[in-house]
């Protein structure tokens, strides 16, 4: 028997054991105590223990803690008995990121602070797809005053501002309540009505103050295809949302009522309150349920370790948070369209993959841009090889079939072509509009340290940001150049990387070219799902996929001014694309210039770096791809 002095230290693969042990618990007590802190704490007042303790998102944090802290002393004790690291290791410890991922997302069950429903949002695509037939993209917020007119509101706009949604500028809100005529002319008294009632509804859960700063938000925005569907679920039975003349909770209606009349007014418009809620709640579901299927088609398609590792950068990272659009309406089908894609060419399913993304495309445009990378990889095999592959004649076919089934369905409810060209007049009059919370390559080129909205806001003008909007789209004018430059560099990176990479990691790559191209509101970069499923080729990328998300937490604690938050978060975001990017891009070079630092010393490879394993189904990069590559 050795002496003490003589024994081997413990491996590196037993300290590795121990902490993911001890993580597991770790990780899921600080989920449990997240949740009773947010649950039980008010502004001002002690913490709250014995009203967080009644929650059941704090009961069920709670229980999953303690079966963490079981399991651990489960693996602990067959860690003492010498016994392999096996399967159930590995699971325990991905669904506990699982978990704690989602909680995240979700804000540890406290959702907005107090209901899951965001109406604020909803009420743009609720109303926005319900009435399009009528409010088109321009007349939202007009009819919507024209409305309140009706209600008896008019004192209610005297010193309000409203966005006219013609050109995004504020404007006195007189201006719309005196020229009633064009909402007049397209609603029908029984839609018009129907109108109204959905508006009373709105303002009471959202308040006589959110209600008045809502006219100042940008309208309803959704494609002809996303309308297709939105404007069919929102009018499903909408004739039974409309009270009796005599039963309307209006100020207008409410003069010169009795006691009796008044009470049977108020009892009609609670009970139409509560089927309001769960009408809304309802709609809120088919996100819920979309965020769902997004997870698990990342499961089918790439397992465990691609779910946990998926949801626990999206679930922790801020500018994406359940905040912005969480509870809304139609929010998410264009992310699963992308996600679907993704995962269909990661399972051989090219057609159905093409058919995704463009479906995501015509729901939100910019994930056109995922196609990108898989573009320039067929345009490499027709220079380079005068073919293009199988798996890319369905993957192109599945974007025709996209096009060709959808748009020509679409007219069905939108009527016509024109709808189109009032979508791309409504989007390119967005893009003159930088708004606080844009992200992405344009945004960045647009900064300028003496221009930011600290300098530039003059509360004296009609739009306190005119001044600050004047100079980003100046700086983004004078700077296109380089946009375009490095745009270019990102596209030949990618094609250089596609060579070697599958059609799935190309399309995750091209996300690049969506930050790159898209000037977009902050939480459209929940696609940073698709980015995180690189994390399995390398676990040096899931870090720094991790750490960015992470950083952008912090940046949202930290910079207060939201113009400066949102160009920092660009660029942190674009830093860990342009790394993934790059260091593949890298290992390729070297891989095809191997004499290339020859005499230097070989390197000891760390099998730790390989998130996934070689008998995984994966591409290796230590073998060429067969030429041509599809």
């Amino acid at each position: 028997k050795k002496s003490s002095s003589e024994q081997k230290p413990p491996s590196t693969s037993s300290w590795l054991k121990n902490s993911v042990i001890v993580t597991v618990p770790v990780l899921l007590s600080f989920v449990a105590w997240a949740t009773l802190h947010e649950h039980g704490w008010q502004a001002g007042k002690p913490l709250d223990i014995g009203k967080s303790l009644g929650k059941p998102w704090t009961l069920a944090a709670l229980a999953v803690a303690a079966a963490g802290f079981i399991w651990a002393g489960m693996q602990f004790k067959r860690y003492l008995a010498k016994q392999p690291w096996t399967a159930s290791l590995e699971r325990g410890v991905l669904l506990a990121i699982v978990f704690a991922g989602g909680m995240s997302f979700v804000n540890y069950g406290t959702f907005h602070g107090s209901r899951a429903i965001h109406y604020w949002d909803s009420f743009h695509y609720v109303i926005g797809g319900k009435y399009f037939e009528e409010n088109r993209y321009g007349l939202l917020y007009h009819c919507s005053a024209v409305a309140e007119l009706d209600e008896g509101r008019r004192g209610e706009f005297e010193d309000r501002q409203i966005r006219d949604l013609k050109n995004n500028a504020l404007s006195d809100a007189t201006k719309f309540l005196d020229n009633p005529a064009p909402c007049r002319a397209v609603f029908s008294d029984e839609r018009w009505q129907a109108y109204r009632q959905d508006l009373r509804l709105f303002r009471s859960y959202m308040g006589k103050e959110w209600w008045a700063k809502m006219f100042r938000d940008h309208g309803f925005n959704a494609t002809p295809v996303w309308t297709m569907a939105g404007n069919t679920i929102a009018n499903w039975n909408w004739e039974s949302w409309v009270p009796p003349p005599h039963l309307m909770n209006s100020p207008e209606n409410l003069k010169g009522k009795s006691k009796a009349e008044r009470a049977a007014i108020s009892k009609r418009f609670q009970a139409d309150r509560k089927a309001f809620e769960r009408h809304i709640g309802t709609l809120g579901m088919i996100d819920g349920a979309l965020y769902i299927a997004i997870f698990a088609m990342i499961f089918w398609a790439f397992g465990l370790r691609g779910l946990a590792f998926s949801i626990f950068v999206w679930g922790i990272g801020y500018p994406w948070a359940y905040y912005w659009t969480g509870g809304s309406f139609g929010r998410v089908p264009w992310l699963f369209m992308a996600v679907a894609g993704t995962c269909f060419m990661k399972k051989g399913y090219p057609l159905l993959g093409g058919f995704s993304i463009t479906w995501s495309m015509l729901l939100r445009v910019f994930p056109g841009a995922l196609i990108g990378g898989v573009s320039a990889k067929i345009g490499w095999n027709i220079i380079r090889h005068r073919k293009i592959t199988v798996p890319h004649r369905r993957l192109i076919l599945g974007c025709v079939l996209a096009l060709a089934v959808l748009v020509p369905a679409s007219l069905t409810v939108v009527d016509n072509f024109s709808a189109y060209k009032e979508f791309l007049d409504n989007s390119f009059k967005h893009k003159e509009t930088p708004l606080t919370n844009h992200m992405g390559l344009p945004t960045l080129l647009s900064w300028s340290p003496s221009t930011v909205a600290r300098y530039t806001r003059n509360n004296k003008l009609d739009d306190p940001f005119k001044m600050w909007k004047d100079k980003r789209k100046e700086l983004r004018k004078d700077r296109l150049w380089l946009q375009g430059l490095l745009l270019l560099i990102f596209l030949g990176l990618i094609g250089f990387v596609g060579r070697r990479v599958a059609d799935w990691e190309v399309t995750a790559l091209s996300t690049i070219l969506i930050t790159g191209i898209f000037e977009l509101t902050c939480y459209y970069y929940s696609y940073v799902i698709i980015l995180a499923l690189m994390g399995l080729r390398k676990t040096r990328y899931l870090v720094a996929l991790i750490a960015m998300s992470i950083m952008g937490s912090w940046l949202q604690l930290r910079v207060g001014w939201y113009d400066e938050q949102y160009i920092w978060e660009s660029l942190v975001f674009l830093l860990a694309q342009m790394y993934i990017l790059g260091d593949l891009a890298y290992g390729i070079w070297r891989e095809d210039n191997p004499r290339v630092g020859q005499d230097a010393s070989p390197e000891t490879p760390n099998a730790e770096d390989e998130a996934v394993p070689p008998e995984a189904d994966e591409p290796s990069t230590d073998e060429k791809a067969p030429a041509p590559i599809g």
